[in-house]
């Protein structure tokens, strides 16, 4: 009997994906058989970069990627939920607007047309980051 092809997606078999070297997510499926992975950020969607820098999401210390807008760095931290967002990525939207602390006071700035740099700050995300 012909078996039909492995639908491609979020479950992989154990063993069988290359998809597995960002980590494991939880166990799910028949007795452990299958896994669901963390989508992977595809490396070319990234400007170059040479080394992660380290900024401060929401009270958390976290790296991401130099020379990258802050839409860029959230996607490389949440593959997944960045790419499912109903985002334009060119400013029009202003959807993807985040605020970052300057000083004592909070700055908005759109994440698609502004650069992460090191030591920032976001101390908030619009509705459509989160």
């Amino acid at each position: 009997m012909h078996k039909p092809a492995r639908k491609r997606g979020r479950y992989d078999q154990v063993g069988c994906s290359p998809l597995l070297t960002r980590g494991l997510v939880q166990l799910h499926g028949f007795a452990g058989n299958y896994i669901r992975t963390q989508m992977e950020p595809h490396l070319e969607i990234f400007e170059p970069y040479d080394r992660l820098i380290e900024i401060t999401l929401l009270g958390e210390k976290r790296l991401v990627p130099e020379n990258n807008s802050i839409l860029r760095c959230l996607q490389y931290l949440d593959a997944e939920k960045i790419s499912e967002a109903d985002l334009c990525w060119n400013g029009d939207c202003i959807d993807c607007q985040v605020w970052i602390r300057s000083g004592d006071k909070e700055k908005a700035l759109i994440s698609c047309r502004a650069n992460a740099i090191e030591g920032m700050e976001i101390v908030r995300l619009s509705d459509a980051l989160t």
